[in-house]
């Protein structure tokens, strides 16, 4: 999550990246307050659907981006008594513009009178169809990996090319709803032993019509499937379980960096995957 797919921005990592020639600006390494956090998405979110999210809903994304940015730990509670106290990382770094005609200056002569009463929403991008929901080159190449396998067959567990200590920073994003060192379920099913395992097998858990499909298909999760997967989710489902709409109760949009997907591999196999 927060890695961006085709159009979305970035919005996790790109620390120390604001002096490069291409800095890379996410929530965590440019943004200067948690409230301006809180308004986009209060604004704006979720794409084609603006402005259906709840306060708390609101808080509750922009903590869990905060906590991917590494700026609030897990258990955190935001609200409206602190969000005005977070630092962030890059805070430091904007200041008012000292020129008398400079943004500083105009800002502070908008009389703000007489303005709309109300915001009205008239279109909506999920309507006209502009949500880009194509995984790219990367999630092609790993898609067609995938189904030369045969989707009854457990793959040779080879030794990943990935780093275990890297694919551990990787796994926060989906340890938000998996464990992978336990057999307990959470949001989203244990991962303990899942390679090689047959999709939606997990006992106690109550899985989406895509993944009971992909039960009765007798899909195993070997290396290739997996990888596939994580990358594009929704063209996973489409692909080789053969939902027409790629939907799963997951949300969670795939990793954009094929090292990420190698080193979160690498780490599942360390960490009890296998």
């Amino acid at each position: 999550f927060g890695e961006a797919r085709g159009r979305y921005p970035v919005l996790v990592g790109g620390h120390g990246t604001m002096k490069d020639d291409r800095p890379e600006k996410t929530v965590g390494s440019y943004w200067p307050y948690a409230s301006t956090i809180f308004d986009y998405i209060k604004r704006a979110m979720p794409f084609g659907e603006a402005q259906t999210l709840t306060n708390d809903e609101v808080y509750a994304l922009t903590a869990f981006l905060l906590n991917m940015n590494d700026v609030v730990d897990s258990s955190f509670v935001l609200d409206a008594s602190n969000i005005g106290k977070i630092e962030m990382p890059n805070a430091k770094n904007f200041f008012d513009d000292p020129r008398p005609d400079g943004q500083t200056a105009k800002v502070a002569a908008l009389c703000m009178k007489d303005c709309k009463p109300e915001v009205k929403v008239i279109g909506r991008a999920k309507v006209i169809d502009v949500t880009p929901d194509k995984g790219g080159v990367a999630a092609k190449a790993a898609a067609e990996a995938a189904v030369k396998a045969e989707p009854t067959q457990v793959a040779a567990s080879a030794a990943p090319a990935g780093d275990p200590e890297a694919g551990k920073k990787v796994f926060r994003k989906c340890a938000a709803c998996h464990v992978i060192d336990s057999a307990a379920n959470k949001m989203g099913p244990s991962l303990k032993g899942i390679l090689g395992r047959t999709a939606g097998s997990v006992d106690g858990f109550r899985y989406s019509k895509a993944f009971q499909a992909a039960n009765d298909k007798g899909l195993k999760w070997t290396d290739d499937a997996l990888k596939a997967f994580v990358v594009d989710p929704k063209d996973f489902v489409k692909d080789r379980i053969g939902a027409d709409k790629g939907r799963t109760r997951m949300a969670f949009p795939g990793l954009r960096k094929e090292q990420d997907v190698e080193d979160l591999l690498a780490f599942m196999k360390a960490a009890g995957g296998e």
